[in-house]
């Protein structure tokens, strides 16, 4: 059986499910393939992914290209895949016939995670689809998506969803300001800091719109420090993107003490580094 185009591009377009075409709002990104939001694919077919390759199965929210590949029954035409406890799960074509394994086809993706994607234990299952847009049983991939949050007592961190240049800004208890620019004081002088004693900001994510695959910043003590904390979220340039969802989560000892979420949009004219308070909290003595 040879593999037509024309086929598989009508089934990428009626495959069930409510149509999203960006998948912005997912936690994994498939590049070529279509996105469909809801709950995966009812398994009432009888094609079968057969092996799964994975390099690595230690991830990190926010990485790019993770590259998952492996074979199907020879009458797949497409693959669904999804992590679990996505809002939607994505559609891609199988690649070719398998020279290795006669009777299958192969199938890859590379694979871009959000960088809000919650560290932990958490399955990719994919499922094999027929050329009527039936769907067979799930086979799954367990991976482990690693903590991005540095080892320090107190951390702020902030996470977005495409790659614009959004900058996190803490106001300590003592009144002294976190960002990109440094610490520096009320007065605004720069205060020479430890990085590894904090407060530090680990890195400038996404500057000047160039994509660094992180959209992800972190501020950190290595020691608590007790008091009222405020921040803010800078959208220095949303590049190009309509708008940019964000969550702010700050953590004592490793436990989320308070957490807020926002959006920063595309307006015009447009005014570079428009910031916005989004939450204020307190760490106890």
């Amino acid at each position: 059986m040879r593999l037509h185009r024309a086929l598989v591009a009508t089934l990428l377009a009626h495959c069930g499910g409510t149509d999203m075409p960006s998948g912005d709002a997912a936690w994994a990104r498939v590049g070529g393939g279509r996105y469909v939001s809801g709950e995966r694919p009812a398994a009432i077919g009888a094609e079968r992914v057969t092996e799964v390759q994975s390099p690595n199965d230690a991830v990190r929210a926010g990485q790019r290209g993770k590259v998952i590949s492996g074979r199907a029954s020879g009458g797949a035409y497409t693959v669904a895949l999804g992590l679990d406890g996505d809002v939607g799960y994505w559609i891609v074509p199988v690649r070719s016939r398998s020279v290795l394994t006669p009777g299958e086809v192969e199938w890859d993706v590379a694979m871009d995670l959000a960088a809000t994607l919650p560290p932990g234990a958490r399955a990719l299952w994919m499922q094999a689809g027929d050329a009527q847009g039936r769907f067979g049983a799930a086979a799954r991939l367990d991976l482990t998506v690693q903590s991005t949050l540095p080892a320090a007592a107190v951390v702020i961190a902030l996470r977005w969803d495409v790659d614009a240049d959004l900058n996190l800004i803490v106001v300590a208890p003592d009144g002294s300001t976190v960002s990109n620019r440094g610490v520096r004081r009320r007065d605004g002088s720069l205060v020479i800091v430890d990085p590894r004693v904090g407060p530090s900001l680990d890195v400038d994510s996404d500057a000047r719109c160039v994509r660094d695959g992180r959209r992800a910043e972190n501020v950190a003590w290595s020691s608590r420090v007790p008091g009222a904390y405020a921040v803010w979220v800078e959208a220095w340039s949303l590049c190009g993107f309509a708008s940019a969802h964000y969550t702010v989560t700050a953590y004592d000892r490793g436990v989320p003490v308070a957490m807020a979420s926002g959006a920063s949009f595309d307006a015009a004219p447009a005014t570079p580094g428009t910031s916005t308070e989004v939450l204020r909290f307190e760490i106890a003595p």
